[in-house]
């Protein structure tokens, strides 16, 4: 985050931020809930004879099933165009990026450093 932005600034961002996820995020659960409920017998087809066969073979892959997970979890959200992200004059070539979700910790190290309480 900027060290110079001040907080009414900060919350001007949430809009620019905050809104293109709110409308991805529901017209995917739009769609998922439109094929889940839909009696469209050409849909039903696909969805409780064809999706079942298929989609095991199609998330064999790693990166389709990589963009799947990082979808359903929301975990492929990010910030990198926020006003409040900034990468900096010299932008690492490898790891996060300004507005990224910080990677989980190493399995274990939770555990070995979290504090009681």
């Amino acid at each position: 985050m900027r060290p110079t932005l001040d907080l009414p600034a900060l919350l001007e961002t949430y809009e620019t931020e905050r809104a293109p996820v709110g409308r991805s995020v529901l017209r995917f659960t739009d769609r998922a809930f439109t094929i889940g409920t839909s009696r469209n017998p050409a849909i039903r087809f696909a969805r409780t004879r064809l999706a079942p066969r298929l989609a095991p073979l199609a998330l064999r892959a790693t990166g389709p099933r990589g963009r799947v997970f990082r979808t359903v979890s929301e975990l492929g959200i990010h910030y990198r165009h926020s006003p409040a992200s900034t990468a900096g004059s010299r932008p690492p070539r490898s790891g996060p990026r300004a507005g990224d979700r910080l990677p989980d910790l190493p399995r274990g190290l939770q555990a070995r450093t979290a504090g009681t309480g």
